[in-house]
């Protein structure tokens, strides 16, 4: 069995809760990540189907969301949801059929030219504007460092 002092305890909470805080651009050829927190924004048309997403910073509101949509959309939606805070879960567990409700509910709501099995369309999922603008300042900063 392996122990840790509390100093190094308290330096890897310390770490880890700064990387956390921090925007982190990867650069590699095979691997290329964009830094921020993020919430995704379903686009939804008068008819109540989707036609678009938007991944956008966790900050981001409907309404700033709502602005990176051509068409404007009829209403919009956050997709992600927070089920574990400092790893507890918060609220409720849903159960298996709930999940499958969710989802039968959701594929009626995906036009059909995204469902079709020979040929399907690609769903279109952008990134924000404010998203867009914090990955090319973490591009500048990296072209910076690597001189």
């Amino acid at each position: 069995m392996c122990r840790s002092s509390p100093a190094a305890i308290s330096t890897n909470i310390g770490y880890w809760n700064w990387y956390a805080r921090a925007h982190r651009h990867k650069t590699s050829a095979e691997k290329v990540t964009i830094p921020g927190r993020k919430q995704v924004f379903r686009a939804r048309n008068a008819a109540g189907s989707f036609y678009a997403d938007t991944v956008a910073l966790l900050e981001e509101s409907v309404a700033t969301a709502s602005r990176d949509f051509r068409p404007v959309p009829d209403t919009v939606v956050p997709m992600l949801e927070t089920y574990f805070t400092d790893g507890r879960r918060v609220g409720e567990r849903s159960s298996l059929s709930a999940a499958r409700e969710r989802f039968i509910e959701s594929f009626a709501r995906l036009d059909n030219r995204y469902k079709d099995l020979e040929r399907p369309d690609a769903y279109p999922v952008r990134i924000s504007a404010a998203l867009n603008a914090l990955l090319n300042s973490e591009k500048i900063r990296a072209e910076r460092r690597q001189g």
